[in-house]
């Protein structure tokens, strides 16, 4: 399938799986930390089409069995942001905790506490 790289010192990229099923499942944490992406060919279209590409391109080229590569915005690049939430405040104002499987936040709330 695509691979998406991303300038980072920890190996974190987003890419296709072969595993659809996964998607299905409420919690997802099966990897040391890369980004599943649910419809690959469809976000390689968005990332391209500026240079021409259209959705049949990027999926022969993902179908083409060998490895290439393609710079997205002219080499320079598209701004990725990730967050690791495991607390947030829905639309009423609740908070919402929803697990910690990376054991982050008794750290986070230590560090917090001592600042």
């Amino acid at each position: 399938g695509v691979r998406f790289s991303l300038t980072n010192s920890i190996g974190i990229f987003l890419h296709d799986t072969n595993q659809r099923s996964l998607f299905g499942r409420d919690h997802r944490n099966l990897s040391s930390g890369c980004v599943r992406v649910g419809d690959p060919a469809g976000l390689a279209h968005y990332l391209t089409e500026h240079d021409g590409w259209s959705r049949d391109d990027v999926e022969a080229a993902m179908n083409r069995g060998r490895i290439s590569w393609q710079d997205v915005n002219e080499g320079v690049g598209v701004p990725v942001f990730l967050s690791y939430m495991t607390l947030f405040v829905d639309e009423e104002g609740d908070l919402i905790r929803t697990g910690d499987p990376y054991r982050k936040d008794r750290a986070l709330l230590q560090f917090f506490d001592q600042t």
